[in-house]
């Protein structure tokens, strides 16, 4: 499990495109669960959101991380390293809205 994140900006200071020690973190945490599980198999960001909660006292304060990971999840897709699926179909990052699960593209595996 990662370790939790202190530096987790507001859901609305997380607009900018800016890459901060929290992306790199919530990055990390994304990529590694996707890695784990595999090339073919997909996660829900609230798995990454999990992750970076740790062990937290309140059993939601992993919804406070789930803005953020959503956002790095589709800069990753925009780069291309990434694929984000609806009801099982590769779709584009700026269709990304409600229920969305991350996969990592094909010969993405070993890229560290």
């Amino acid at each position: 499990m990662t370790e939790p994140v202190e530096d987790v900006p507001e859901a609305n200071a997380m607009q900018a495109e800016s890459i901060s020690t929290a992306d790199i973190a919530v990055e990390t945490a994304i990529l590694d669960l996707l890695r784990a599980r595999g090339e073919t198999r997909s996660i829900c960001p609230t798995e990454a959101a999990r992750s970076l909660a740790g062990a937290a006292t309140d059993d939601l304060a992993w919804r406070r991380y789930l803005p953020v990971v959503r956002r790095v999840a589709l800069a990753l897709a925009r780069s291309g390293t990434i694929d984000i699926l609806r009801k099982g179909k590769v779709i584009a990052p700026e269709q990304a809205h409600g229920v969305i699960r991350l996969r990592l593209k094909p010969g993405q595996e070993e890229k560290s």
